[in-house]
């Protein structure tokens, strides 16, 4: 009961809070919320875009490549010339999915 009663006096405080606001402030809050919405979309259409994921994908399965595999993944699997390449292969097609 105690939690509903805060939950109250919060709600009225937020409501005059917003009722004192004049609308310039009003206008503004609005306007950027928007403009970060706006940023969010593009940056996620481009970042998210097929030529990109390609793109990051490649580099991060070839920059694996050139390391090779890691000293426990040869103790555990064997001669790495064997499985890593078509590991990296099957990683790197479910990477682009």
């Amino acid at each position: 009961m105690g939690h509903e009663v805060v939950d109250i006096i919060i709600l009225v405080t937020e409501i005059k809070f917003i009722a004192d606001m004049n609308s310039n402030k009003v206008t503004a809050i609005a306007t950027s919320v928007i403009a970060v919405s706006l940023l969010g979309f593009i940056f996620n259409s481009t970042y998210n875009s097929p030529e990109n994921i390609e793109k990051r994908c490649y580099a991060k399965y070839k920059r694996r490549l050139e390391k090779g595999p890691s000293l426990s993944e040869v103790e555990t699997k064997g001669d790495p010339t064997i499985w890593f390449p078509r590991r990296q292969e099957y990683l790197y097609s479910k990477c682009i999915k």
